[in-house]
Formats: structure tokens, sequence, C-alpha cells
């Protein structure tokens, strides 16, 4: 195991560990960070609300891939992670705003994912994210799931049971 205080992985609590986790530890200590996708395009309207958009000064252009808030890791004291977790603070503090804007729904707002990419949306394209699905399995893709049998293994390093 590895004990450090100045890094720091966030996991929703649907997502499984199923391998060692060096690699994401040697990710944060080199880049400062750690982001896999979410399997999607941001921004769009089934990603991220206009008001969110407003809220945060998100742009609309140019369209990149989705970076989960289900798995990332900071350095702690980082400018970027200063910056990312001190802004969705502030959102998640401004629920009616933010998070939760009028006419919002889960088929048109991710809550914490579009504060995420909207904060990250205009660095995206110089930001190292983590692209290989060992990242980011889930539940409802079907070409790389589990193993049937816990004790045997495969690729994969983070499995979300939500699709």
């Amino acid at each position: 195991g590895r004990v450090e205080g100045d890094l720091v992985l966030w996991l929703d609590a649907n997502t499984e560990l199923r391998k060692p986790i060096d690699v994401v530890w040697e990710a944060i200590e080199k880049n400062d960070y750690f982001f896999t996708l979410a399997g999607h395009k941001f921004p769009t309207f089934r990603t991220i609300h206009e008001q969110t958009m407003e809220f945060l000064g998100c742009q609309e252009e140019p369209l990149v891939d989705e970076i989960t808030s289900a798995i990332m890791g900071f350095k702690i004291g980082t400018t970027l992670q200063r910056e990312i977790l001190g802004k969705m603070n502030w959102c998640a503090m401004n629920l009616k705003k933010c998070h939760y804007p009028e006419g919002s729904t889960w088929q048109n707002q991710k809550r914490d994912q579009s504060a995420l990419n909207c904060l990250l949306h205009m660095r995206a394209r110089t930001l190292v994210v983590h692209r290989d699905p060992i990242f980011w399995a889930y539940a409802t893709q079907k070409t790389l799931l589990p193993t049937e049998d816990e004790k045997e293994s495969n690729s994969i390093v983070f499995f979300s049971r939500r699709g």
C-alpha cells in the first residue's frame, strides 16, 4: 500500500477497485492529477444545463470527451486542485444555480460531473486524460466487463456498477 499525505483519490461509492492502483498514484505524482473518461461528449444538452454553464462561465465550444467525476485524483496544494475543487465546492453551495437549476433533470444535467467538465472544458485538450477503458469500465458497456468470479481478474482497474 501507499501512504502519502499529499495525494488524494476520489472514488464514487459505486466504483470498485479491481486491481492495484500504483499507476494511478504515479499519474497523480507526475501530472498533479488523474482523470479518466465518462464515455460521452461535452458540452451537449444531455451533459449540462444551460444555467449551470452560465453560472460557471463555461463555453459551448469545442466539443470534447467528457471526464468522469466518479474517479479523480489530485496532488494537494496544486493550482489545479485549488481551482477545481474550490469551484466545485462553490457550485455545491449554490445548488439551485449550479447543480439543480430550474428545469434540470438527469437527462440534461449530471450535477458534479457537469460542474467538473465545465471547469476543465477549456483546458481539456491539454490535460492528460487516461482513456483506456480499464480506468472507466461500467456495467452497461458490453466490450469490457469484470470477471464473474471475484477471485479472478482481467485488466480492469476501476469498475462502476452504474451505467
